[in-house]
Order: structure tokens, then sequence, then C-alpha cells
């Protein structure tokens, strides 16, 4: 083995969110931190979605891109944003003032 081999087998992982930072460990997929990150921005993304293809797309993402947990947490993310625009929209709505 030579050493770009070498090099290719123990260069940590870019951070799977985005930052663009090198993870820790050579298994490692996140910074710390990081993995809620990215679930955060894939929720966000889809409640700013206005297109239903758009947010479609944006599910698949988080199912190809994130583990059965950090999807289970994506989810409850969308889930509250839709409670907490619910709330808002029941709210404007009462009060026309």
């Amino acid at each position: 083995m030579n050493t770009t081999d070498t090099a290719a087998v123990t260069t940590p992982n870019l951070c799977r969110c985005g930052c663009g930072d090198q993870t820790k460990t050579t298994k490692a997929r996140y910074l710390p931190g990081h993995d809620a990150r990215h679930a955060g921005q894939l929720a966000r993304a889809v409640l700013a979605a206005q297109d239903p293809k758009q947010r479609a797309t944006v599910r698949r993402t988080i199912t190809k891109q994130l583990s059965p947990a950090l999807q289970a947490k994506a989810k409850r993310m969308i889930e509250r944003g839709q409670r907490i625009e619910a709330a808002r929209h029941r709210t404007n709505v009462s009060d026309p003032s």
C-alpha cells in the first residue's frame, strides 16, 4: 500500500451537515451535535417548501441521508413546526385586528 492509499483510509470524512469541516474519526458521519443540525436543516426545508414537489424531494432526502433515529427526529421537528404554524393561523383568523 502506498502513502496515498493510507491517507485515503485514515482521512476523516466531511461532516454530512454541510458545514465543510472534517469529522474527528474515519467512522464518524458528523461532528458532535451536527447530526441534529442536519435533521433541523432538512425539517426547516420541508416546512419552508411551498411546492408539494419540493416538499416531497426534501422528504426523500431525509429518508436517504438520515439514520432511522435522525429521520424520527426530523419528523418530530416537522410536526412541531406544523403545529406552531397552525396555531399562528388560528390566532390570526380569530383576531383580525
